[in-house]
């Protein structure tokens, strides 16, 4: 049984296709996968908790630092983080010493948002203390892994 509940036999072979039509992947891999995924989360959950910042903030900077690091218009970051800009936008507002809000010369309705350098130097240190933890890796028996 994977963790939520049976995938539906349609889904389950879509997504064999996209991974790859040679691999034989089961409810038990997907199980699996998703323990490793919970893993994760839970190591970095640990490893913010000692800065200021809410996970959406984080996750903010994450994306203004690494996948857009010279800045982007709030459409393009809201896209990105797969959040509708209002709500862009009162994350933003909250977040107002990690991240630089202006306007464009040349368009002033487009707003533009870039990490200040203290939203990216809050980010540096969260990866140097991520690089620091030990994730954490969940009992799996010999037997789950083979079967």
């Amino acid at each position: 049984m994977f963790l939520f509940g049976k995938i539906a036999p349609e889904a389950l072979e879509a997504l064999k296709e996209v991974v790859s039509p040679r691999v034989d992947i089961t409810q038990e891999h997907l199980f699996h996968v998703a323990r490793a995924a919970n893993s994760i989360v839970e190591s970095l959950d640990q490893a913010i908790k000692q800065y200021p910042i809410t996970q959406a903030q984080f996750r903010l900077l994450m994306v203004l630092s690494f996948r857009l690091p010279k800045g982007a218009p709030t459409s393009e970051v809201a896209e990105t983080l797969g959040i509708w800009a209002p709500t862009l936008s009162q994350l933003v507002g909250t977040s107002h010493h990690l991240v630089k809000r202006e306007r464009k010369q040349n368009d002033r309705r487009v707003v533009w948002l870039s990490a200040t350098p203290e939203g990216r130097a809050l980010t540096e240190r969260y990866f140097h203390r991520l690089g620091s933890l030990r994730l954490r890796s969940p009992e799996v028996s010999a037997k789950e892994w083979t079967h």
